[in-house]
């Protein structure tokens, strides 16, 4: 499931990241959201190719966690993510899986996981997950959502 983040304002600058299984990530703009007229619902509002994992509201660059079903993990800053100019972009590939494996979980790296999330961050992207370990306070964090 998706959540949904509700923010006071509306800012044009800011961007929606959103994952897929595939271990693709692609970050659009709120501009590409824009309207002239009301709408009863949005239609498209990213790729249907290959089903969403997670979708992150991201008003300045920060790091994400990829979670795949191997148990391995990749934090990545979402600078790294290219900004995509249509909404149905499929995106640019984040961890690279291997046939077996897809992407089950993205989440936020906030101030109290930072140091956690630290050995499994990369510089580069694609990048090839790191194991996380049972006594991780990820792992059991994660392990509880599910």
């Amino acid at each position: 499931p998706i959540m949904c983040k509700m923010i006071k304002e509306y800012n044009s600058n800011h961007n929606v990241i959103v994952a897929f299984e595939n271990g693709k990530a692609v970050k659009l703009s709120m501009k590409n959201y824009e309207t002239k007229g009301n709408r009863r619902r949005l239609v498209a509002a990213f790729s249907s190719a290959v089903p969403a994992v997670g979708a992150i509201y991201e008003s300045e660059p920060t790091n994400i966690m990829f979670i795949n079903n191997s148990n391995k993990a990749v934090v990545v800053n979402s600078s790294l993510i290219p900004l995509k100019s249509t909404r149905t972009s499929i995106g640019t590939t984040v961890f690279s899986l291997t046939s077996k494996q897809k992407l089950v979980a993205v989440c936020e790296i906030t101030e109290k996981t930072a140091e956690a999330a630290a050995k499994y961050k990369k510089r580069k992207i694609p990048a090839v997950g790191t194991v996380m370990t049972e006594d991780d306070m990820i792992f059991k964090a994660i392990k509880n959502r599910e």
